[in-house]
């Protein structure tokens, strides 16, 4: 029962978006949080390309990759207690640690095999993820089973165990599930190549892209690619730092012209926070949202006159790091409620048709800054609408991905909407490496595109009522 309670719970906190599936399968599972879609009572499923888990660990809720308590996933791939990691009774062939010692955020991933010593990998040799990246009740997972390294190739049933805590204290979770033949050994139908959606009808396409330390200044050609492929309404950066608004619109006029219409920004050039727009912007934030009268909010926006009525876009770019109860998790509460505070005032007399804001929240500590973000900052007063932001070709919620970083995938961007006057028709994250080639051709995109940054671009097409 508790399960289930919380996985109602975060669906409704995580929206109704219509899901963009990689592919059909035997088990349909998305890996974002929310448990709902799975069997009942399972604590593992598999699928042609990943073994899914889900658990809901005892005591204070931590996240995961900053947390006191270690977590550990052993995987026995061959049902042989005799062979791999002899840990907790049973024969791992792989590892998965989180939060290893106090002093190591982050995972690790060792892999076992007989006869030959313990190998490091790296987690994207397993294409391994989880989510939420805050501090849940419940988490899922998932691990590769199509790539060599992962030793979950086979067709038959796999075991392990999921422990919590050192092992004078461990809570300890078993599960088993039967693995089906993976995608590479079974034959079928070519599928339809996919495609980037194009903006629907009527709608207003939100770009949000963290740029990562100026990059679309150092390389801009990936990132002009990208934006003319999905040919954005407003644009939301983050990280791009010294940036006014005329930087903003010189790079999108040069890069990304447009037919009849020319760029225009606005930006908060030492937060490093702008957003840009092929609509007419009638006023930029000009003043700053203060955090207790201690250092400003890093947050930029616009009063832009579209089509549709006047919109409130804003770019945001919360504390990183830390973990639940860290003078970062607070200071990044402290921040969203500047936001919440200043961001209608910043704007007298306006009476905007709706508002979006979105950016790099950081939400590795808890989902406070998220809640308190949404509750009551639509134009009625009521709560903004959390766009569920899917990876195209792929079930999994992941806005930050880095194969280099200790760090695993992670949901770490977010975009809001003001749904009492608009709706959110679409959503989704590119992750260029996840669209087969062909996909990438037609759009004009080139797989290495979008890990330009470590942060992916998300869109939100909104339609204005």
């Amino acid at each position: 029962m508790k399960v289930c309670v919380i996985a109602l719970a975060l669906s409704t906190a995580l929206g109704g978006c219509a899901l963009k599936p990689r592919a059909a399968g035997p088990a349909p599972i998305v890996v974002d949080g929310n448990t709902a879609e799975w069997p009942a009572h399972a604590k593992a499923t598999a699928d042609d390309h990943y073994l899914y888990l889900r658990f809901t660990p005892p005591g204070p809720t931590a996240a995961l990759q900053a947390s006191p308590r270690p977590t550990r996933i052993l995987i026995d791939a061959d049902m042989n207690a005799d062979t791999g990691l002899d840990d907790f009774g049973v024969g791992a062939e792989l590892k998965i640690t989180l939060s290893p010692d106090p002093k190591h955020s982050g995972v690790t991933v060792t892999r076992y095999t007989p006869g030959l010593a313990p190998e490091t990998i790296s987690h994207a040799d397993v294409d391994f993820s989880f989510a939420p990246t805050y501090a849940s009740g419940t988490y899922e997972a998932r691990i590769a089973r199509t790539r060599a390294i992962a030793p979950l190739a086979f067709r038959g049933a796999c075991r392990g165990l999921i422990v919590s805590g050192d092992a004078d204290d461990a809570w300890v979770s078993k599960f088993a599930t039967d693995l089906p033949p993976i995608a590479s050994a079974r034959a079928a139908k070519p599928a339809a190549v996919p495609t980037i959606p194009a903006k629907p009808e009527g709608s207003l396409r939100v770009l949000s892209w963290n740029i990562l330390k100026n990059s679309i200044e150092k390389d801009p050609e990936p990132f002009a690619r990208v934006v003319r492929a999905l040919a954005p309404d407003v644009v939301l950066v983050q990280e791009w730092d010294g940036a006014d608004a005329g930087t903003l619109a010189d790079w999108f006029n040069t890069h990304a012209p447009l037919d009849s219409e020319t760029w225009s920004g606005a930006a908060r050039p030492s937060m490093g926070v702008g957003v840009a727009t092929r609509y007419t912007i009638k006023r930029p934030q000009d003043t700053e949202f203060s955090v207790d009268g201690e250092w400003p909010a890093r947050c930029s926006g616009a009063l832009i006159s579209t089509p549709f009525g006047e919109l409130i876009a804003a770019s945001t770019h919360l504390k990183c790091c830390g973990g639940a109860g860290s003078d970062e998790d607070e200071r990044r509460v402290r921040e969203t409620r500047a936001i919440e505070n200043g961001l209608y005032n910043a704007y007298p007399d306006a009476t905007p048709k709706t508002l979006v804001i979105g950016g790099d929240l950081n939400l590795v500590g808890t989902r406070r800054p998220l809640d308190i973000l949404a509750e009551s900052l639509d134009v009625d007063g009521s709560a903004l609408a959390i766009a569920n932001l899917q990876v195209l070709h792929d079930n999994a919620r992941y806005t930050w991905t880095d194969d280099a970083s200790a760090f695993t995938p992670g949901r770490l961007d977010w975009v809001l909407v003001g749904d009492a006057n608009a709706d959110i028709v679409d959503a989704f994250v590119l992750d260029a490496r996840r669209l087969p080639v062909g996909s990438l051709d037609a759009a004009g995109i080139k797989p290495g595109d979008t890990s330009i940054s470590d942060h992916l671009p998300v869109i939100v097409d909104i339609r204005i009522k």
